[in-house]
């Protein structure tokens, strides 16, 4: 026969093990990240479903949540998701869509680096090469073949990631924009061209990881 206490640690080590997520609001003030009204203090790290097998994703996920994060950072290869252009393949390891399912299922957080240029050790920082078949194409600027690419891209990436995002009872909370241009650029017309086809796209918060 179970005692009160034996319920209360069978209770205790179910609730321990099953993630759990809430839908709800991600925002911040002049002291933290709030994530539903709660201070929220980001403990994350780098995983990208791209350089995993999808056989692993569950597994590598429940190892980052055992070691004590909270939120997964990672970067979509666009060279990956588009190896022609206008022709996109979402599955097997680029089946984003189920790999933010999987981060929620893990009880984790999410933060999307989409880039368009991501560097990350990534061929040509995950630009697809067919970009340099594009008449006029001078990447990483204000150049009218380049937004338009990454706007196709990003348009399709928006698409395959709906109800990926916190309000929508999914783990994403913020999406960055470019990565470290600062480093090789200062043309603001382009980063501010690139956030404004990021904001006609996503509805989230945005940042930048800028240098220089």
């Amino acid at each position: 026969m179970f005692s009160a206490v034996h319920i209360y640690f069978a209770l205790a080590a179910l609730f321990a093990t099953v993630p759990h997520v809430i839908a709800g609001s991600f925002t911040y003030n002049n002291e933290s990240f709030l994530l539903n009204g709660e201070p929220y203090q980001i403990r994350g790290g780098q995983m990208d479903p791209q350089r995993i097998p999808r056989a692993y994703w569950s597994n590598r996920l429940a190892l980052a949540r055992g070691m004590g994060l909270n939120t997964v950072f990672s970067y979509p290869f666009w060279n990956e998701l588009e190896p022609r252009q206008g022709h996109f393949d979402f599955s097997g390891m680029n089946d984003v869509a189920e790999w933010y399912r999987q981060v929620h299922d893990a009880g984790l957080q999410a933060v999307i680096r989409p880039g368009p240029y991501i560097d990350g050790e990534h061929e040509w920082g995950g630009l697809p090469a067919w970009l340099s078949e594009v008449p006029g194409m001078a990447v990483r600027q204000n150049n009218q073949p380049f937004l338009d690419a990454a706007k196709s891209y990003i348009e399709a990436l928006a698409n395959e990631l709906n109800g990926s995002f916190i309000p929508q009872d999914g783990p994403i909370l913020m999406v960055q924009i470019e990565n470290e241009y600062g480093f090789c650029g200062s043309d603001h017309t382009y980063t501010n061209a690139l956030k404004d086809i990021y904001t006609a796209t996503f509805d989230t918060i945005f940042y930048t990881n800028d240098g220089g």
